[in-house]
């Protein structure tokens, strides 16, 4: 097979990252009360606030969905391949990266989120770029990446979102979908680029059940993030064994090890 070595034109990039990143520039120089949504479903109550921040995450999100479209179009091994996988991770990236600043005040800690921001969505767009042609020379390396900025993508939101004190049904709301597109992505990268929606609902109906648990222990953000984790990597892990057909006694010991380490991990952390 022949190799080949594709590169994001760096106009195009550069446009997609900095309306990205100019829009969450002036987030904190812009003050707009929030609104707040109050409506019953089934019974329940649902409520909660419609904010500046949030909508400014929204537009992004879609923003980055556009342009990773626009710049994938780019690639000459693109065909008649549809996007929409690759659109998962960059548009997850830019609205998750909202959270977090807009719940830091601004700070030295403030740009260091926002420099890490504007680092993790280039190495999104780059990598996804580079994914969508299996015969380039750096596909396993972007997939290796694709698969870490995911899971550094899933430990952030759930960080963040623990610290802003939702309540039960709005962190489910929030996690768990967030948690089916990092599934069905890694999974739809690693294997065989099929979509394995079967597994992706087993494994996030399992995860629902530790955010449940976790929601009512008395642990820090970093600690909530960190166990859930550990369950989010295995079970994902899981699946890719499964759906390779290796025996259950060989598959489970690398997510065992990896569950325990950020069990571990997480136990340094107050």
């Amino acid at each position: 097979m022949q190799k080949h070595k594709h590169f994001p034109k760096a106009d195009r990039l550069s446009v997609i990252s900095s309306v990205t990143l100019l829009a969450y520039a002036g987030m904190p120089f812009i003050h707009i009360s929030a609104k707040a949504i109050r409506f019953s479903l089934f019974g329940f109550l649902i409520a909660f606030d419609l904010n500046f921040s949030l909508l400014i995450s929204l537009i992004v999100a879609a923003l980055a969905a556009t342009g990773t479209d626009w710049l994938l179009h780019d690639h000459p091994a693109l065909g008649s391949k549809n996007t929409l996988p690759y659109i998962i991770t960059p548009t997850l990236t830019a609205w998750a990266l909202g959270i977090p600043l807009s719940l830091i005040e601004i700070s030295l800690e403030w740009w260091i989120v926002f420099g890490l921001g504007i680092i993790f969505i280039f190495a999104v767009l780059i990598a996804e770029y580079i994914a969508v042609d299996p015969s380039d020379t750096r596909f396993p390396a972007a997939v290796m990446l694709l698969t870490a900025l995911s899971f550094g993508l899933f430990l952030t939101l759930s960080i963040s979102l623990r610290f802003t004190g939702l309540r039960l049904y709005m962190l489910l709301l929030v996690l768990l979908p967030a948690y089916a597109f990092v599934c069905l992505r890694i999974l739809h990268l690693k294997e065989s680029s099929n979509w394995h929606l079967a597994w992706t609902a087993v494994c996030t109906v399992i995860l629902a059940q530790f955010i449940i648990g976790l929601h009512y222990l008395p642990i820090s953000p970093i600690q909530f993030g960190l166990i859930l984790l550990g369950p989010a990597y295995a079970l994902i892990s899981l699946a890719t064994a499964q759906i390779n057909k290796k025996p259950l006694k060989n598959s489970i010991v690398e997510p065992i090890i990896m569950l325990g380490l950020f069990w571990i991990i997480t136990a340094f952390f107050h």
